[in-house]
């Protein structure tokens, strides 16, 4: 939306379209009356006033993009925070994730880039890897669907902790190289998972491991009516 009306600010002066956008504005139920009320909202500068920096329309798509990450990031942060079992991700990361972008730049295989969904999904906390009596709770204490040990913190116990996983954790610590962290504590081994890179060695194996985990969750709650 931005966008378009920048190049609709664009146009040369006298041009029809343009004089209509412009004189729009003074309706409040007009497209132009809206659209910059959005921006108003949202703090993203309209065009006349990013032109006057120097600067051109792709510089401005980037700025807008960027305003608008950030505000909604925030909003969904502070949202987070407030949930009665704070998501696990949000002291993993504190920014969009570029994961798709990197998996593309250092040129995964298309099957291997499709894998990257069940990785954000279990690092966003969509996964639900606990319940109490095979269906899904908010009690504090859980059971892990793959395991039935009781846990509080599933996320964490199932990248790290878990038997049932445990050949395919031993297969992907044995590639990648974490020897020289000396990493013993299993929400640090978690956090360096989750925010392991598409180039570093292993980290095919490591999306296989958490395509399985995705698999195997989705398997288990349809097969007691639920979905994950």
């Amino acid at each position: 939306m931005a966008v378009r009306r920048a190049r609709i600010w664009l146009l040369p002066e006298g041009d029809l379209y343009r004089d209509t956008f412009v004189w729009a504005h003074q309706w409040p139920s007009s497209w132009a009356a809206k659209s910059y009320a959005l921006l108003s909202k949202w703090g993203v500068d309209d065009w006349p006033l990013f032109a006057a920096s120097g600067r051109g329309l792709e510089s401005y798509r980037k700025y807008a993009r960027s305003v608008l990450e950030q505000a909604k990031f925030g909003m969904w942060y502070q949202r987070a925070r407030g949930h009665l079992q704070v998501p696990d991700y949000l002291s993993f990361q504190s920014s969009p994730s570029q994961l798709l972008k990197a998996a593309k730049a250092v040129g995964l295989p298309w099957e291997t880039r499709i894998r990257t969904k069940s990785f954000c999904r279990l690092r966003a906390g969509m996964l639900t890897l606990s319940g109490v009596d095979g269906r899904p709770s908010v009690a504090k204490l859980q059971s892990c669907i793959f395991c039935g040990r009781a846990v509080r913190t599933p996320m964490t116990h199932v990248v790290a902790t878990c038997p049932h996983w445990g050949q395919h954790r031993e297969l992907v610590l044995g590639v990648l190289p974490l020897a020289s962290t000396g990493v013993v504590d299993q929400y640090m081994l978690t956090r360096l998972l989750f925010v392991c890179p598409p180039s570093a060695p292993g980290f095919i194996e490591l999306l296989q491991w958490f395509s399985k985990i995705d698999s195997a969750c989705q398997d288990y709650w349809a097969a007691r009516g639920f979905f994950s």
